[in-house]
């Protein structure tokens, strides 16, 4: 399991950073999911890919988390987020445009939180019906949607991105 938790922390830190707003928040989620991935590891059956897996139980355990905490802030994920991750990765944009970049997913509900961030990791639209149980060409309704919304939510920091 440890390794899984090694292996597999990109996909763990987009799920717990889209749900999660204060660092206790996000410790609290990483120990949450942490204990369903051991408790459900039984279920894994080889049937999916281990990530698909890791997303699924990561999703679903902070869709619950939330629901049980209700004085929670909404938080989310953002458009774009294949593009901030590679430049975070090179340095190119600093922590705080990928902070206001992340608060923009405040504004999505947790179901369009979940596809935007599994269609951005570049999982298929079949895989993303599996994960969050709805039908593949649905993804893709909601996928162009949820685009739309965070474009026009997001204009000034794309142009700031665009700049740099």
């Amino acid at each position: 399991m440890r390794e899984w938790l090694h292996e597999y922390r990109a996909i763990l830190y987009k799920v717990i950073r889209s749900y999660a707003v204060t660092i206790q928040d996000q410790e609290d989620l990483f120990q949450e999911i942490s204990f369903q991935l051991w408790k459900s590891i039984g279920n894994f059956n080889g049937t999916s890919k281990t990530s698909t897996w890791i997303y699924r139980v990561s999703i679903n355990t902070a869709l619950n988390w939330k629901r049980s905490e209700k004085n929670r802030k909404e938080y989310a994920s953002i458009e774009m987020l294949t593009e901030i991750a590679d430049a975070s990765n090179s340095k190119k944009i600093d922590d705080d445009v990928i902070n206001q970049l992340y608060s923009h997913i405040n504004q999505l509900t947790r179901g369009e939180r979940a596809i935007i961030l599994l269609s951005l990791d570049g999982l298929s639209y079949n895989e993303i019906a599996d994960i969050v149980g709805i039908n593949a060409s649905h993804v893709g309704v909601k996928l162009s949607r949820i685009k739309d919304k965070l474009t026009t939510n997001m204009k000034g920091i794309i142009n700031e991105l665009q700049r740099s």
